[in-house]
């Protein structure tokens, strides 16, 4: 594999740690929302998780397989890697919002 592959495959895996820690905090949010939330997060959660465990596998793979072409390694995780990084901000921003509302509701009622 050229070495220019290799450090954009690096990248790529840097940049999936680093989601790895925003899906924690996720979770974490996830753990202190009510019931009802609560369970809507962990389904978005459960889904973005599967998407996760695709990209580290086709990582995985490209890593392993010296074989194929970098142009089609290279589309395979391009697709994987832009499903995975939109669905992650999508949960981030559901997340928020929820969050706000939330407490939005709860000082509404302090009151």
């Amino acid at each position: 594999m050229p070495e220019k592959s290799h450090d954009h495959l690096k990248e790529l895996k840097r940049r999936l740690d680093e989601w790895n820690n925003v899906l924690n905090q996720l979770e974490a949010e996830a753990g202190r929302a009510q019931a009802e939330e609560r369970n809507r997060y962990e389904t978005i959660i459960k889904a973005l998780r599967e998407k996760e465990r695709a990209v580290k596998e086709t990582l995985e793979k490209i890593f392993e397989d010296k074989d194929d072409t970098w142009d089609q390694m290279k589309q395979g995780m391009t697709s994987a890697w832009s499903s995975f990084k939109g669905s992650l901000k999508e949960a981030k921003s559901e997340f928020e919002q929820g969050l706000r509302e939330g407490m939005e509701e709860k000082s509404g009622k302090d009151e």
